[in-house]
């Protein structure tokens, strides 16, 4: 048979019809040796046969050629192996489909190589894409930009660099500009699938609306049909992702419809892949949005909202490994919101805290109040917690009667010592406070001093030889000598500690290294 008619024979055949990966796997692997093998015959006598070669490649083989290379794009497309890995997943959950995702980098890695043995050909390199035998640019740009993100199960790097050097080179010779194809593909291939969820509190120019009609929601999550299409479709998110990434401000204000409604989709979606998505492209978006276009749009609320509700996705309602990914992802885009609505300046100082106050009180403390028994979760909450300490600044006074008692809690709870990442970020938290909220840290002196004492002397007692443990104890060390710093000119720590020291000689080592390092008299 010859390469014409295998060809040929493919590109007759329904890429749906094929069941098993690896059937396909050969199919594509034998394409790309035959067309490798053709065009490595072709470069040997290229000069001689030039003229002979340019009149084999008439408009018909033309036609076979580009056919090729949609039913390859159409092959390789991720909905294939998302399908294989669901169908696995719902058999039963341990299931994760490596041997299937180890067969589908495979096929993608042929599939890209196939490509490129096409985009080489005169008949690709010399011609303008977008007429009736060629796939349309945007299409063949998407089934590239889908394996740009190596967080995807059906990527790893190697595909990537191959998506990212294929669409770069593809662009160069058609002519077309990074600008105009990230438009051309949000446009025809992103905002098709995502116009079947339309945001209520958004207009169709990506503006908050005055007054939403209210209209009945749309329980997606129950219509089974529906989330299988979402799932097949979930590459379509990555395209997103890379779209963004392609753009500086001006090219994200003049594409921000296409842009911030199916990112808010995102953001509001219930499952946790989904939503984690949403918030990691939120925060490429408002990295690179002036604070201008936000202010025109009025969408700062409307996005703070839907950011906030990921501090609702706790335990027992959702299951503990996914809350933590939507906790994690969920505080990024909420510090990026607020730097790019109240930019540096004396006026939004005060509208700046206050946001940072609302994030604080109800969204993480809210959320600790609720599930602060899972301690990775807790562990989230308080980091969380210590960066908005530190952003701020000594404004955090306010909320010290809140946070001192629960770090001193959780230092002293009687068996703090079974997870020393919780003990550590608890440090972590209140070395913030003190040095933010110096000058009220005497004040909360007896419950600072309970924390870190009562944690010291249970790691001694448990003579441990963790080295995480040792570590929480050299970090106690460290915090009281700060500690000591900040309130030694406001109260007499000489003889407090030695008081302390008198009563419980298990702290004298401690307290004697402390009071000799600050050179005190006994």
């Amino acid at each position: 048979m010859t390469l014409r008619s295998t060809i040929q024979e493919t590109i007759n055949s329904e890429v749906g019809d094929i069941k098993e990966l690896k059937e396909l796997e050969q199919i594509i692997t034998s394409l790309e040796s035959q067309i490798r093998q053709a065009n490595n015959d072709g470069d040997e006598d290229r000069e001689e046969n030039k003229k002979k070669k340019q009149e084999e490649w008439d408009e018909a083989e033309a036609a076979i050629a580009f056919d090729l290379q949609a039913w390859i794009l159409q092959a390789i497309l991720p909905s294939t192996i998302i399908r294989r890995v669901e169908e696995d997943r719902a058999k039963s959950p341990s299931l994760k489909g490596d041997l299937d995702i180890e067969t589908w980098h495979r096929i993608v890695k042929s599939g890209f190589q196939l490509l490129e043995h096409l985009q080489q050909e005169r008949i690709v390199r010399d011609s303008q894409c977008g007429g009736d035998i060629f796939t349309p640019l945007p299409r063949l740009i998407m089934g590239l930009a889908a394996y740009t993100d190596i967080g995807d199960y059906w990527t790893n790097p190697e595909l990537k660099e191959s998506a990212e050097g294929l669409i770069a080179r593809w662009l160069e010779h058609s002519g077309t500009r990074m600008e105009e194809i990230v438009k051309r593909v949000l446009q025809e291939e992103v905002r098709p699938v995502f116009a079947r969820s339309r945001n209520p509190a958004l207009t169709q120019q990506g503006r908050k609306a005055i007054a939403p009609l209210s209209q009945p929601a749309e329980y997606d999550r129950f219509d089974h049909e529906a989330q299988r299409r979402k799932r097949n479709e979930q590459y379509v998110n990555t395209v997103l992702k890379w779209a963004v990434e392609q753009s500086d401000d001006s090219a994200i204000e003049e594409n921000w419809p296409l842009i911030i409604a199916p990112v808010l989709t995102l953001v509001d979606e219930a499952e946790t892949s989904f939503k984690v998505k949403g918030c990691e492209i939120l925060t490429l978006v408002l990295e690179i949005t002036s604070s201008a276009l936000l202010q025109r749009t009025g969408l700062g609320d409307v996005i703070r909202n839907a950011l906030m509700s990921g501090y609702l996705s706790l335990p027992t309602l959702t299951p503990e490994d996914d809350s933590i990914r939507i906790l994690k992802a969920t505080f990024p885009p909420l510090m990026a919101l607020v730097r790019v609505q109240w930019p540096s300046g004396s006026e939004s100082f005060s509208k700046k805290h206050r946001c940072f106050d609302h994030i604080l009180t109800t969204g993480i403390l809210k959320a600790y109040t609720y599930a602060g028994e899972y301690v990775r979760i807790a562990e989230v909450l308080l980091t969380q917690t210590a960066r908005l300490v530190t952003e701020l600044g000594i404004a955090c006074v306010r909320h010290l009667n809140k946070l001192v008692p629960l770090v001193s809690t959780i230092l002293s709870a009687p068996f703090s010592t079974s997870y020393p990442p919780l003990l550590q970020v608890s440090l972590e938290l209140l070395q913030a406070m003190i040095l933010n909220g110096w000058p009220r840290m005497a004040y909360w002196r007896g419950d600072v001093l309970k924390g870190l004492l009562v944690s010291w002397i249970r790691i001694q007692a448990e003579q441990s030889a963790k080295a995480d443990l040792q570590a929480v104890s050299r970090n106690i060390e460290a915090t009281i000598k700060l500690f000591t710093e900040a309130i030694k000119d406001e109260v007499n720590v000489g003889d407090e500690y030695r008081s302390l020291a008198t009563h419980d000689p298990r702290i004298e080592v401690l307290i004697s290294g402390i009071l000799n390092s600050l050179d005190e008299d006994f």
